[in-house]
């Protein structure tokens, strides 16, 4: 089983890469969360999770997923990491997630794809963020030759990480809210947002927006808009936006920067 959670495309696209390579079933933990379901896997020999990097650590929305979910005792779990830069210490806190549900952590492995956070960062331009999305495919695919052959990921090795220990919980306490969200002229009332968020945060109400408390800062709202009339306060206007899109018919062509969404669910 390859599970999933993905905002900006990233994620999903790396899992779709290691279904298809180690032949398994891909999963999406954004519906899982939309439909407020419990995950359960029995007698699964081994589970992967893709997942972006929040801060140094999984998104707590990850964690409190595979937190309640129930899954059979000594299961293999596999993590990957789409991140921008680094995944700091989150192979950490990883290990001490399955350790907690007595499973049996096979290491954290990252793959760098292009900047979707664009609250804080710019956007990559489109010939970086395709040259990224292409290596990240390869070592996917490198990835899941491992995980066929059932050996560790050898974890990457850093330092200990402020970002990680100090300031991810400054960041989920103080600064991932939804207050900044909002909605210019170019909105048309489409509803694209409402249906893209994970947690239902998301209300159209007479064809206006309207965002409630919970949110994960996934960016699935912002990256999907397809008139990019999201902004969140100041800090994106004139940003441009980022969307990772699969390839249709096998074709290899991968659409990075998109400003006309296709819709694709997350």
């Amino acid at each position: 089983m390859v599970l999933y959670f993905s905002g900006t495309g990233n994620s999903r696209f790396i899992a779709s890469i290691l279904a298809e390579e180690t032949k398994q079933e891909l999963l999406s933990m954004n519906d899982l969360l939309r439909k407020k379901e419990q995950l359960s896997l029995k007698n699964e020999n081994f589970i992967i999770v893709v997942t972006p990097i929040y801060a140094g650590r999984i998104p707590r929305v990850v964690e409190k997923c595979i937190r309640k979910s129930s899954v059979s005792k000594g299961t293999r779990v596999y993590f990957v990491a789409t991140c921008s830069d680094s995944m700091e210490n989150a192979s950490d806190y990883a290990e001490k997630l399955c350790v907690s549900k007595e499973l049996d952590f096979y290491g954290m492995a990252e793959i760098r794809m292009p900047v979707g956070y664009i609250l804080m960062f710019n956007a990559f331009d489109e010939k970086t963020s395709e040259r990224l999305i292409k290596s990240g495919k390869q070592k996917a695919v490198k990835l899941a030759q491992s995980i066929i052959k059932e050996e560790r990921f050898l974890n990457a090795s850093h330092k200990w990480s402020v970002m990680s220990h100090v300031i991810n919980p400054v960041f989920n306490g103080v600064l991932m809210h939804s207050k900044g969200f909002r909605t210019t002229s170019g909105c048309t009332g489409c509803g694209i947002c409402a249906e893209s968020c994970p947690l239902n945060n998301i209300r159209l109400k007479n064809k206006k927006i309207e965002w409630g408390k919970d949110c994960t800062h996934c960016m699935a709202c912002i990256s999907k808009c397809p008139n990019e009339a999201i902004e969140f306060g100041k800090k994106t206007v004139g940003k441009k936006r980022y969307y990772c899109t699969i390839p249709q018919n096998n074709n290899n062509k991968i659409s990075a920067l998109v400003s006309k969404n296709q819709g694709e669910p997350l």
